[in-house]
């Protein structure tokens, strides 16, 4: 295990973390939560990672650590699930599935996933890069300054919608860590490929601001969030809880897309589906009594439902899964 993992991974337990793993990929508990993450020293000053996030929400390094303190540069870019991050003008920003962030400081506070799933992609920069001269990074005529002036002159984030010609060697690392084909050399060659793009022109890149929210905004869908998981069983009319929230039915559903990456009836299909699941595995009750406990009161339309979802019917389901 490298120095840089090593200092990492001191600083993870110092914030409760319980850190355990081989020796590029770690599993990290925290408050009863497992996410694992696969890490990969490049060369001096650039590191990959990647994240596997099982959590509503992780704590953040400490500002005081050395980790956080010689990051010249993140670059992240999601493959699947929704990151909240919050910025400096007291706004919060959605990372949803196929954005890309370039970053020039980590999280304050807190890593915060509000479907407790995230899937992604870190470039990971430090100044280390700046001090060591790298034969590679002359190659292929890689320039950190020029990234940070290309994106971050005038802010600490960038966000954007669209990966241009960068998806393709994202796409391409992420079908490597999918297939556990973790080949350094083609992690090595196809982060150069980004960092090269994105010192060129050629990275059409423009700012995203519509994933863009204020505080109020996050807490209102958060809300009906709480209020349509309390109970499964349960099937509450939009209109009901946009006049509860004091906002129209149109601003509700985009408040809880922005931050869950899903609209309303999509999200509660999906925790039917895994709660009937959880039902079928570990409990005695009949089909009936799992699909009006998910809210189905017909049980012939939660079996079809069901069966689209996951390829099986409730009881198919329940003898290949016991």
């Amino acid at each position: 295990m490298n120095d840089t993992l090593k200092n990492q991974l001191s600083e993870l337990e110092k914030i409760n973390f319980k850190v355990r793993g081989a020796p590029n990929g770690y599993t990290l508990s925290y408050n009863g939560n497992e996410s694992y993450m696969e890490y990969y020293s490049l060369m001096p000053g650039i590191s990959l990672i990647f994240n596997h996030i099982h959590s509503k929400k992780l704590p953040a390094i400490d500002e005081c650590s050395d980790a956080y303190n010689n990051l010249l540069l993140s670059i992240n870019y999601c493959s699947n699930g929704i990151c909240e991050i919050y910025t400096r003008d007291n706004n919060y920003l959605y990372i949803s599935a196929g954005n890309l962030t370039i970053s020039k400081e980590m999280a304050k506070n807190s890593y915060n996933y509000p479907s407790a799933s995230y899937e992604g992609i870190e470039i990971f920069i430090t100044d280390e890069v700046l001090k060591i001269k790298n034969s590679l990074l002359d190659e292929f005529k890689i320039n950190i300054s020029s990234i940070v002036d290309n994106y971050l002159s005038e802010d600490f984030s960038f966000c954007a919608e669209s990966l241009d010609v960068l998806y393709p060697p994202f796409a391409a690392l992420s079908e490597l860590n999918r297939l556990k084909a973790n080949d350094r050399s083609l992690i090595k060659l196809n982060t150069l490929l980004i960092l090269r793009l994105l010192t060129t022109s050629f990275a059409k890149l423009y700012p995203s601001k519509k994933n863009a929210m204020t505080a109020q905004q996050i807490r209102i869908a958060k809300a009906v969030e709480r209020i349509i998981t309390s109970d499964l069983s349960k099937r509450i009319p939009i209109r009901e809880l946009a006049e509860q929230s004091e906002v129209s039915e149109t601003s509700l559903k985009n408040y809880f897309k922005g931050v869950f990456g899903e609209n309303i009836s999509e999200y509660l299909l999906n925790l039917r589906i895994e709660k009937a699941k959880e039902l079928l595995i570990s409990t005695d009750l009949s089909i009936l009594e799992i699909s009006e406990n998910v809210g189905y009161e017909n049980q012939s339309k939660f079996s079809a439902i069901f069966k689209r979802e996951t390829g099986y019917t409730p009881l198919a389901y329940k003898k290949i899964s016991r």
